[in-house]
């Protein structure tokens, strides 16, 4: 069930999430009544309204968390800015409404479980995200040719929102300090400001997206908030090493691994070293098995499927997960 299902004007407005989780907790719970449901899994915030008990036969609720509002506001907000009052003590009233609710809670990473057994007070499994393993992808000439980027200079992919929270302003330091080098932006909003060695692409399809992570050399991700994020993980499954910072799946790790460097603590100088380091090895890192192991689509749907039989009784085996 999307907002496609209740009509516009819920999501919109004052308050859009918690009108959007309401329309869609009556949409779900007259559904229910018709052809009863197996099993609910909720995004974030949106089984706050959901009743405890479902009418006709119970149904389990499952809460996944891509993220959580308690940590984000702490360690990416501005804490002057009003938005972070508004996060830390309305957003984040209503995401834990939404999990105390639900009979299991999934995190995407430790580091979001940690967050909510702490600020929610939840039981909690960890089931990271998944990505696809491209079948094909164009060779790093090809895909430079398809962007347009002429440029036999060293690339460098940052692909996220312009803002502080995606550490956009540490990208721009970098790039300031690094003139020998090229950066592909792919962001969704054009940014205040591009760097003069840098290309943008604004609200890139998959395709060029694709040829993004094809054409860099490596994958700059220096974010200071995520839960699981895909942007690295589908640079790596491309192939391309990153650099980012400890969060989300990369919490209490730092240095060298085998898709490229974890930076704790990411003033300017440590980004600097670490982009030195990966530049001079990049034939020794090996992104793509990294992702394989770790972080494929189809470990991703084994865990859920493996959730899902255990909250349904007497499921079968060959549940379909969609």
């Amino acid at each position: 069930l999307t907002s496609r299902d209740i009509g516009p004007s819920a999501g919109r407005g004052i308050l859009r999430e918690l009108r959007l989780a309401h329309a869609l907790a009556s949409v779900a719970v007259s559904r229910h009544e018709a052809d009863p449901y197996d099993l609910i899994i909720a995004n974030g915030s949106m089984a706050m309204a959901l009743p405890k008990t479902l009418p006709r036969r119970p149904a389990p609720v499952v809460t996944a968390l891509h993220g959580n509002y308690a940590g984000y506001c702490r360690k990416a907000m501005n804490p002057m800015h009003w938005k972070s009052y508004y996060t830390r003590w309305v957003a984040t009233r209503w995401e834990r409404t939404s999990a105390q609710r639900a009979d299991q809670v999934v995190a995407e990473s430790p580091s979001v479980a940690r967050d909510i057994r702490k600020y929610y007070g939840c039981r909690v499994k960890t089931i990271p995200n998944g990505v696809k393993i491209p079948s094909d992808q164009p060779s790093v000439g090809r895909a430079r040719k398809i962007l347009g980027v002429s440029s036999d200079r060293k690339l460098i992919a940052f692909v996220g929102r312009p803002t502080r929270e995606k550490g956009y302003d540490r990208l721009l330091g970098l790039a300031d300090s690094r003139p020998d080098l090229g950066f592909l932006i792919a962001t969704s909003v054009p940014p205040a400001r591009l760097p003069r060695n840098a290309w943008k692409f604004v609200e890139p399809g998959k395709r060029t997206l694709a040829c993004v992570y094809a054409a860099a050399d490596l994958l700059l991700f220096p974010s200071r908030f995520e839960g699981c994020a895909y942007i690295p993980l589908e640079a790596m499954a491309h192939g391309t090493p990153v650099i980012t910072t400890d969060t989300g799946s990369f919490t209490g790790l730092s240095g060298r691994f085998e898709g490229g460097w974890i930076v704790v603590d990411p003033d300017q100088e440590a980004l600097k070293f670490a982009l030195t380091r990966v530049l001079d090895s990049l034939e020794t890192f090996a992104p793509r098995s990294y992702v394989e192991r770790n972080f494929s689509l189809d470990i991703f749907v084994d865990k859920y499927r493996r959730l899902a039989t255990g909250l349904v009784p007497n499921a079968s085996p060959e549940v379909e997960v969609a």
